[in-house]
């Protein structure tokens, strides 16, 4: 028979593969360089106000465009109505009386009061049950605003949880947007970190 030289058949279908590869690569290459770049303004987190620096976005190898659209005047920004509390301490886990721990700066005028403790509310059902929290839909007694609390038990929670129940506090306290559920006030009762928030469930149905 006719001697063959070259590497073997699999070798040549690996090189085939490598090849194919190659030019596959090259063919990105030119779309990512040929594909213009789009440009998003960046918010700054303070009172909504929008920062000079730029982040550019690339199209990604699938050939789909990574884009976040910036917010145009219309637009409600995520802002902080006041600058973020540099820190927020918790009570001992054993307090039985009520402490505040913090009140939204823009609470609406039929929820604002002296005292906050879990007798101003009416538990009507729980809706959500877990290890170290549960959630109940309940009502204010004073304007019969339907809320969310959500309860912390710091019996269940180690102190890198306890910090990160805090910060949670810290950050979401002074949060303004359409698109968050506002956290009207925190304050901790009978070994329980109680969150009082807007009910998702009135918001669904106003929807």
């Amino acid at each position: 028979g006719v001697p063959t030289f070259g590497p073997p058949a699999a070798n040549r279908v690996g090189s085939s593969s490598s090849s194919a590869s190659a030019i596959a690569a090259a063919a990105d290459a030119q779309e990512l360089a040929t594909t213009p770049r789009i440009s998003a303004r960046v918010a700054s987190p303070s009172l909504g106000a929008s920062s000079n620096k730029h982040q550019q976005l690339s199209p990604s190898k699938s050939g789909k465009l990574v884009q976040i659209q910036a917010n145009s005047s219309s637009q409600q920004r995520p802002s902080y109505v006041d600058p973020i509390p540099k820190t927020l301490t918790l009570a001992p886990a054993n307090t039985q009386e009520p402490v505040l721990l913090a009140v939204n700066p823009r609470l609406p005028p039929k929820l604002q009061r002296d005292d906050w403790c879990l007798d101003e509310f009416v538990l009507h059902k729980r809706l959500y049950d877990g290890y170290a929290s549960t959630i109940y839909k309940a009502m204010d007694r004073q304007s019969g605003q339907v809320v969310a609390l959500k309860l912390y038990h710091m019996n269940k929670l180690n102190a890198i949880s306890s910090h990160q129940v805090a910060r949670e506090v810290r950050l979401h306290i002074g949060l303004d947007h359409e698109n968050i559920i506002s956290l009207y006030a925190a304050f901790q009762e009978a070994g329980d970190v109680v969150l009082v928030q807007v009910s998702s469930l009135g918001l669904c149905k106003r929807k």
